[in-house]
C-alpha cells in the first residue's frame, strides 16, 4: 500500500496546545490506545493528531492501524464524525454541528433520529429538521425506513393514516 499523507478527512479543528501535550504524554506513557483509522489508500480517516505525534516521537503509527476498505468519501467522513463524537468531548457551534450532522445523515439515512440525536447530543426534532432540509435540497432521498438502536427496521410515514376514533352512541355520551 503506497502511503499518502493526506488529511482530506480531517473535519474537526486541530487540537489545542494543551490537548496535544496531554495526548503526547499519554502516547509516551502507554502507547497508542486507539488505533489510527485509514482507508485502503493510506488516507487517515481518524487519528490525525495521534499520527502526527507518533511521527514526532518516532513511533510506527501504522502498526495496528485499522484499515477500512470500500467506503465512499461521505462514509469516511461520517465514520470520522462518529469515532470522534463517541471518544471525546467536542464543543461545536450550531453551524459546525449542523454541517457535521448533514454529512452524517447523508451517509447514514437509515439510522433513527433518536440514534443520531444521541450521538450528536441533540433532540430528535433537530435531527428531523436537518433531514427535512436535506430532502428539500435533494441531498437526501426520502427515507422510507429507519433502523433503531435495537436493530429493528421501522417504516417511516404518515402516522395519521389510522387516526384514533371515538364512536358516540348518544348525545348525552358526547
Amino acid at each position: 500500500m503506497g502511503l499518502v499523507m493526506s488529511d482530506i478527512f480531517r473535519i474537526f479543528p486541530r487540537a489545542t496546545a494543551q490537548e496535544r501535550t496531554e495526548l503526547r504524554s499519554s502516547i509516551q506513557a502507554v502507547g497508542l490506545r486507539n488505533p489510527i483509522v485509514i482507508d485502503e489508500f493510506g488516507s487517515v480517516i481518524d487519528g490525525h493528531e495521534r499520527r502526527d505525534i507518533c511521527i514526532e516521537l518516532g513511533i510506527d503509527w501504522l502498526a495496528g492501524a485499522d484499515v477500512r476498505i470500500g467506503l465512499i468519501d461521505v462514509q469516511k467522513k461520517a465514520l470520522a464524525i462518529e469515532l470522534n463524537l463517541w471518544r471525546r468531548p467536542i464543543h461545536l457551534t450550531r453551524k459546525q454541528r449542523n454541517e457535521l450532522l448533514d454529512i452524517y445523515l447523508i451517509a447514514n439515512p437509515h439510522l433513527s433520529e433518536s440514534q443520531v440525536g444521541e450521538l450528536f447530543g441533540v433532540n430528535q426534532s433537530t435531527v428531523n429538521r436537518r433531514k427535512r432540509e436535506l430532502m428539500r435540497l435533494h441531498k437526501l432521498p426520502p427515507v422510507t425506513a429507519t433502523v433503531g438502536k435495537d436493530g429493528i427496521t421501522r417504516q417511516v410515514g404518515e402516522r395519521r393514516k389510522n387516526p384514533a376514533r371515538l364512536i358516540v352512541k348518544s348525545r348525552a355520551e358526547y
